[in-house]
């Protein structure tokens, strides 16, 4: 079964969406210069690490992103995908200034090379959806661009991967990557793959709190009402926040609608909550509600003791059918806490 592992879209506005990796001296930044979806994504500059996630460990996984970029700089090694495996390296693609090739290597050896013209990779200013798909249980890496596998390699592969990345320069030695800047938006990575077909071109729309909904059952701090302690497009941590001082506790918000574009479905919604706990004990679990239903419910979550996201993929609605644009924006979605106080 397909499991989301993360994703990563900039429109959170906060560096703490993602993880890095590499020796750049220059970090991943959200930027509204350039986006695919939404209003942000992810900017890389030419000394930039990459952005990316971590999670369990997984044989099987396959990942997917808009890139966007303006070439490489001199001699520039700029990396499109990274997976790794407890910090090592395990399969990478990445371009090449200074023969204009695009490579994939696996446990560290070149597999297949093509130039970045053959594969439509060498166009400027231009988004296009790359995908990678790494099969540890059939031995099969393949990296695609626009739906079309371009690069492939079979046989023997690393085993389990807990690290992907997107953009930076190449491997983790000091390397000058992309021109500036690359641009990154709506990356994502998913485990259980039992399939060589490409990663689809995934849009991630994004919807922030908007209204008060059925229950305010937390502690509203730093403002008089709940829904004013979460409304805000750039996270302002304790700024103000809400509450839990119990199990048990409901919190649900309306959200801003949105228009799922021609020839696209909702395939899940994803409640994102940033959350910490102050003292051990204390869960969180995602809610969707529409009202008529039974509430839908994450299992329970554990933040950090420094905040952190927490979220959940939700392929059905409340009603146990497929979401659609118009039960998304009739939905409420919250939080409840768990766990002991």
């Amino acid at each position: 079964m397909i499991t989301p592992l993360g994703q990563v879209t900039g429109e959170l506005q906060d560096v703490r969406e993602w993880t890095t990796f590499g020796n750049g001296s220059s970090l991943p930044a959200v930027s509204s210069t350039k986006k695919y979806t939404g209003g942000y994504a992810v900017r890389i500059g030419n000394i930039s690490k990459a952005a990316g996630l971590t999670f369990a460990a997984q044989n099987d996984v396959r990942m997917g992103a808009w890139f966007n970029h303006v070439g490489l700089v001199n001699n520039g090694l700029g990396a499109l995908f990274t997976l790794r495996a407890a910090g090592t390296v395990v399969a990478q693609v990445y371009m090449e200034q200074a023969t204009g090739n695009v490579i994939l290597e696996t446990g560290g050896v070149t597999r297949q090379t093509k130039t970045a013209t053959e594969i439509g990779l060498n166009a400027n200013d231009t988004w296009m959806h790359i995908g990678l798909i790494y099969l540890a249980s059939l031995g099969i890496c393949t990296f695609f661009v626009d739906g079309i596998a371009q690069l492939t390699y079979s046989g023997v592969l690393a085993g389990s991967v807990n690290e992907a990345y997107c953009g930076g320069s190449r491997n983790s030695s000091f390397n000058y990557g992309w021109t500036n800047y690359s641009y990154i938006d709506d990356f994502y990575v998913e485990g259980g793959i039992e399939t060589s077909e490409a990663p689809p071109s995934d849009r991630f729309l994004f919807s922030l709190a908007s209204a008060a909904g059925a229950s305010a059952q937390w502690t509203p701090t730093g403002q008089a009402t709940n829904i004013a302690c979460v409304d805000e497009a750039v996270p302002n941590d304790d700024t103000d926040y809400v509450l839990a001082s119990a199990a048990d506790l409901v919190d649900k918000y309306a959200t801003a609608n949105i228009t799922v574009p021609t020839n696209y479905a909702i395939v899940a919604a994803i409640p994102i909550a940033l959350a910490k706990v102050m003292a051990a004990g204390p869960t969180l679990k995602l809610v969707a509600a529409d009202g008529v239903n039974s509430d839908l419910e994450s299992a329970a979550k554990t933040p950090g003791t420094s905040y952190g996201y927490v979220w959940e993929s939700m392929p059905l609605a409340p009603d146990g059918g497929a979401w659609d644009e118009t039960k998304f924006n009739a939905a409420e979605f919250g939080i409840k806490s768990a766990g002991t106080f």
